[in-house]
């Protein structure tokens, strides 16, 4: 990591832009070096398989912290809805609706994904997707 760390740091920092956001994906990036180098094949340079990881441990961040802010974009009308309801709101209660929003913000996304993940039928049968030649 000593050879590729200020290159790779303004790599990730270019896509993640923040700092603290950049140091956190270096750290994450040496790790998955460290837990897999074993399993670097010498197909190509090593600091092509380095910048990989580091791509894609700043990419994770960045869906991680976008997801993040939808669900709670996604969460403000429920949210404020409920908060209208309520007379005298304390903070702690405040917490709580806004906590149960998301668990339910969070079953409904759940449901949503599992049934993307479910075949796609035609006529009641299941049609198959091509993959590779």
């Amino acid at each position: 990591m000593r050879q590729y760390g200020q290159v790779l740091y303004w790599h990730i920092r270019r896509m993640v832009i923040d700092h603290d956001d950049a140091q956190d994906v270096m750290q994450e990036t040496a790790i998955k070096i460290l837990e897999n180098i074993g399993k670097f094949k010498g197909n190509s340079q090593l600091s092509t398989w380095v910048y990989r990881i580091a791509t894609n441990e700043a990419l994770m961040n960045l869906r991680r912290k976008t997801n993040l802010f939808q669900s709670i974009d996604s969460l403000a009308p429920e949210l404020a809805e409920r908060l209208e309801a309520q007379s005298d709101l304390s903070c702690d209660h405040a917490t709580v609706l806004f906590q149960q929003a998301r668990r339910e913000q969070g079953a409904k996304t759940d449901q949503s994904t599992e049934q993307r993940r479910q075949p796609r039928t035609q006529g009641g049968m299941r049609t198959r997707t091509r993959t590779g030649n």
